[in-house]
């Protein structure tokens, strides 16, 4: 258990990444896939998973070695405005709280082994009212990120 993946897909366009993703390895069962449809959801349905693949994993390697990638797979105007930004900031609690032994997110960024990847699809910019939306909901996300 040197490494583990999860997918996360939220909503609709999170469970098509998802879908497309398994169709294209050739083993699956190598990637932990979670699909949830509500962004408050989504630190519960990792955390359910986390716990089954690091208990599997547990005798297979040091916890130095570990490497935790999570990718979540999103639509920027999905839900209330602080919905994603809550998702991304619980997935970074638990990873940091209760899995801080594991991958303790104080080491310097280069030495971190863990990492939340965040993949969102924003409607095409413009001066329209989904654009202005997805950018604002992008600038929260910016802004929690550079918060630390």
């Amino acid at each position: 258990m040197a490494g583990v993946t999860v997918l996360v897909g939220l909503g609709p366009f999170g469970d098509q990444v998802l879908a497309r993703v398994e169709q294209s390895l050739p083993d699956p069962r190598a990637v932990a896939f979670v699909r949830e449809s509500a962004a408050a959801a989504v630190a519960s349905a990792v955390e359910q998973r986390l716990e089954t693949l690091l208990e599997a994993g547990r005798h297979e390697a040091e916890t130095s070695s570990r490497r935790l990638d999570l990718f979540l797979f999103a639509v920027a105007t999905q839900g209330d405005d602080d919905g994603l930004r809550r998702a991304v900031d619980d997935l970074g609690r638990l990873v940091g709280e209760r899995y801080a032994a594991m991958f303790d997110l104080r080491r310097p960024p280069e030495q971190r082994n863990a990492a939340l990847h965040l993949v969102v699809w924003v409607p095409p910019l413009g001066a329209n009212e989904s654009a202005r939306k997805a950018l604002s909901r992008l600038h929260t996300l910016e802004a929690w990120a550079e918060s630390g």
